[in-house]
């Protein structure tokens, strides 16, 4: 089918600016082609409206538009072309059609039925809770050993897979998690606040208004080809759920006391099981297992089969994460479980980054790519994010705590074993005696292994070296691999351990504290780095750190191209789009997209709503004493170019009204430079300008320091904020109007070139630069990675169209080509490099005093 040709009438909540209709309409013909697009748009631009009223109005028009015969090429897969008579089309598109028009109805009918239960409930205004449903009933006597012994046959399940999910998740709710390949938005940011804030977006626009459906209205009838949906349709609203951890969204106190991640999916899965039927005989337990055996962990009331309630309102109403786990509270259903069971049946999924990019991860939620619109927000830490998901490191008291649990577990059940599971369990034990064996201080290698004395006691070495130094190189790791998985041996093992636990607890496995990895959690970990070393020799490293005492030594499996992971997100979705207000340098996403034809690619790039006159950018190449800035590492530390440092700072409080954030490279640099200023005396200079503040380092206390912050700002008439590049207020943290009347960047936060994996990354980059033509050079991604930290840094001041402030970059190197040309385009537009402080001062000056002319300030 044409795309619509008629220009779309987005249904944006405001009149929309110049720069937001071009979002729109860029984004609009990139979803039709099915391209991947890279859309950077200021923060302060609308881009998340811009975003939904595009993405969702594409949505609503070919989820209701588009049958089967009729849909865009890129949606469907390529298939051999067969010529029909045209009276055959027409009747096998106007059958497709009417099976489209039955399952809208349906859906129509189905919210209808909803919106019907829960108007019910509110007119009977029952205030009793929803009765607990009953534990299942106990099953028969079995052995209570004989759950634990893996029966796998590998003839057997080649041919037949184990039907049930390796996630013990799939014992909660057998329905969660059916794939669905109908078109789909799935929205992606990095933490929580930020999905809630875009469901909050989401209800300022026509696609969240009340839905009010009567399925045997006329909007129920057959829909007309084309279809444009006017703004004022009142079917607008979208089926919006969003999804987070059982961290986020798990409601049962026994489960979310933990701080730990793991401790709390181990917890829910515990409590899963007491429900699977498997108990403790009627007649009580034997003498014998009282003796050994923990009694069964209750089970949780919140989870049932029975979520009907749960998805009645989620379908007639957006609720943001918070929101989701009150209605559980409210309903005494498990708001994690229920999320997950509505993703089926949505037009918008608001996700973790982790729930996406991870396929383990999106395989257990039941994510389909196919026919998926992939929105990833903030995506300037996209790349970062899939490293770090497929990055593992694997600690020596993990190793301790696996071995143990493995050979006890093959000790107990070696006569009832099966011999070809007998070999792969022992092949397991082998390989974690031998990775242990080399991390054991006492050792400086497995046996016949030397090692040279002047040997790093840490190094960077490929899979393939790796696994050749351990002598684990014999071993077909695909089917240790699969022999795991397929025999659920994790699963297994984790209730062999929850009767058998005080059997090998000793001093390695309890250093790690309570609330650490929890004992039976550790084998998952351990099969996640075996399962990193089946990686393409290039495409990782192993970091092996052996310095200091066993508990501070472990192994590392280094992802060094996120490329493999993401060609398979690419390949499978219907289209990928990037999106952040700071996305520079832009060749970073050539690392992910290296196998993307260049017809696919669509990019688009605006400049900031605010006038021109609202935003001063000035780059410093020297101090009022005519003293240079060079914060390189190794000049830095300088009295002098510290003392310097401070004489602009305190002229400039003498002038810039309200707030001022200053950006330092990091903590350390930071102590050192107000250490300097106490010893001279400038710091109580600068107080009696402006009171001073400090970024905690403790993530608990940042709102109260910003508090503080705006108090004295408003009360003070001023403060003066030391923040450091990549820490808890360079980035998520909106300093607007008053807060933020001048960001100063000092230096360039460039990382430790004598970091291993860093080193390693560069030379993988020069590699594949060397060996493809394309991509980035090891320099350059390390010049990349600094700049895309100052430029989220900088990047918190104009938050809004009426918002005006000053952007200070102070060092030698802003001058430079080089470094300006991987600023945001908004900023770089605007930037001054005279360099000077006589003149930049003046700049300064003059700014905010037309802005007190104009009675702003």
């Amino acid at each position: 089918m044409e795309p619509v040709q008629e220009e779309p009438q987005f249904p944006f909540p405001y009149p929309p600016y110049g720069v937001q209709k071009g979002f729109m309409n860029k984004l609009y013909q990139t979803l039709d082609k099915g391209g991947i697009g890279i859309f950077e748009s200021p923060t302060g631009t609308g881009k998340s409206l811009s975003l939904i009223c595009s993405a969702l109005l594409w949505l609503k028009q070919h989820k209701r538009v588009v049958s089967p015969m009729d849909r865009p090429a890129s949606l469907d897969p390529p298939q051999a072309s067969t010529q029909h008579p045209s009276w055959v089309d027409d009747l096998s598109k106007k059958h497709s059609m009417k099976k489209l028009q039955q399952l809208e109805l349906k859906k129509r009918e189905k919210l209808a039925r909803s919106e019907k239960r829960i108007h019910e409930l509110a007119q009977a205004n029952s205030s009793s809770k929803r009765a607990r449903v009953e534990a299942l009933p106990p099953s028969a006597s079995i052995d209570v050993d004989e759950e634990f012994v893996v029966d796998w046959d590998s003839d057997a399940e080649t041919e037949k897979r184990i039907s049930s999910d390796s996630d013990s998740d799939s014992i909660a709710l057998s329905a969660v998690g059916e794939a669905n390949d109908e078109l789909q938005i799935i929205f992606c940011s990095r933490t929580h606040s930020q999905l809630s804030q875009f469901v909050n977006e989401v209800r300022k626009t026509v696609f969240g208004q009340k839905r009010s459906i009567h399925p045997h209205s006329a909007d129920a009838q057959p829909l007309p080809l084309p279809l444009a949906l006017p703004a004022s349709d009142e079917n607008m609203m979208a089926r919006v759920i969003a999804i987070g951890s059982r961290k986020t969204l798990c409601i049962n106190s026994q489960v979310n006391q933990f701080s730990s991640v793991a401790r709390i999916n181990e917890k829910c899965q515990d409590m899963q099981k007491s429900r699977s039927g498997k108990s403790i005989p009627e007649d009580g337990p034997s003498r014998r297992s009282r003796r050994k055996h923990k009694p069964p962990t209750s089970s949780c009331p919140y989870l049932s089969k029975e979520t009907r309630l749960f998805q009645d309102h989620v379908s007639v109403r957006q609720y943001d994460i918070e929101e989701l786990a009150a209605l559980g509270r409210k309903l005494h259903l498990c708001p994690y479980y229920g999320a997950k069971e509505a993703i089926s049946d949505s037009e918008l999924v608001v996700a973790p980054y982790a729930s996406v990019l991870h396929r383990a991860t999106r395989e257990s939620l039941g994510i389909s790519l196919k026919n998926k619109i992939l929105i990833f927000d903030e995506a300037h830490n996209l790349v970062d994010a899939i490293n770090r998901l497929y990055s593992i490191t694997l600690t020596y008291q993990q190793l301790a705590a696996s071995l143990s649990q493995v050979s006890l577990y093959r000790d107990k059940y070696e006569r009832r074993l099966k011999p070809k599971n007998l070999i792969y369990i022992s092949q397991l034990v082998t390989i974690l005696k031998t990775m242990l064996k080399f991390l054991t201080p006492a050792a400086d290698g497995v046996s016949g292994v030397h090692r040279s004395q002047d040997e790093p006691t840490s190094q960077m070495v490929t899979i393939n070296d790796f696994m050749f130094e351990l002598r684990i190189d014999n071993v077909n790791l695909f089917n240790l691999l699969r022999y795991c998985k397929e025999a659920e041996l994790a699963k297994k093992l984790h209730g062999f351990m929850e009767r058998h636990e005080s059997s090998i607890l000793n001093e390695d496995q309890s250093a790690a504290g309570e609330d650490d990895m929890p004992q039976s959690t550790v084998i998952r970990t351990v099969l996640d780095f075996i399962e990193a070393l089946t990686n393409s020799d290039q495409d990782g490293r192993v970091l092996i750190a052996k310095t200091g005492m066993a508990s501070q030594r472990y192994f590392k499996f280094v992802m060094l191209n996120p490329a493999v992971h993401f060609h398979d997100i690419v390949n499978q979705a219907y289209s990928v789009i990037f999106a952040g207000g700071t996305l520079q340098p832009l060749s970073e996403f050539e690392t992910i997209l290296s196998r993307v034809s260049a017809d696919r690619l669509h990019f688009f790039s605006c400049d900031h709503v605010i006038p021109d006159e609202n935003l001063l950018a000035l780059s410093l190449s020297s101090g009022p004493t005519n003293v240079e800035f060079d914060f390189t590492f190794s000049n830095r530390s300088s009295d002098t170019q510290i003392d310097e440092l401070g004489r602009v700072l305190l002229n400039m409080a003498s002038v810039v009204p309200q707030g001022v954030v200053v950006f330092l490279p990091s903590y350390a640099y930071e102590a050192v430079v107000l250490t300097r200023w106490a010893t001279t005396g400038l710091v109580d200079k600068l107080a009696a300008k402006k009171r001073i503040f400090r970024e905690p380092r403790c993530s608990s206390a940042v709102e109260e320091v910003l508090q503080l912050y705006a108090t004295a700002i408003q009360k003070e008439g001023g403060a003066l904020l030391f923040s450091v590049v990549g820490g808890k207020m360079s980035e998520g943290i909106n300093f607007s109007d008053g807060l933020g009347r001048c960001i100063v960047m000092v230096g360039l936060p460039f990382a430790n070139l004598y970091d291993p994996e860093l080193k390693e990354k560069m030379s993988f980059m020069d590699s594949q630069r060397t060996l493809t033509g394309n991509g980035l050079t090891g320099r350059e991604y390390y010049e990349n990675i600094c700049m895309k930290a100052v430029n989220q840094s900088i990047g918190r001041a104009i938050r809004h169209i009426n918002d005006f402030a000053t952007i200070v970059l102070i060092d030698r190197r802003y001058s430079t080509e080089q470094i300006c040309s991987k600023l945001p385009k908004w900023i770089a537009s605007r930037l001054t490099r005279d360099g000077r402080f006589g003149s930049q001062f003046a700049s300064l000056s003059k700014f905010f005093a037309l802005k007190r002319k104009k009675g702003l300030l």
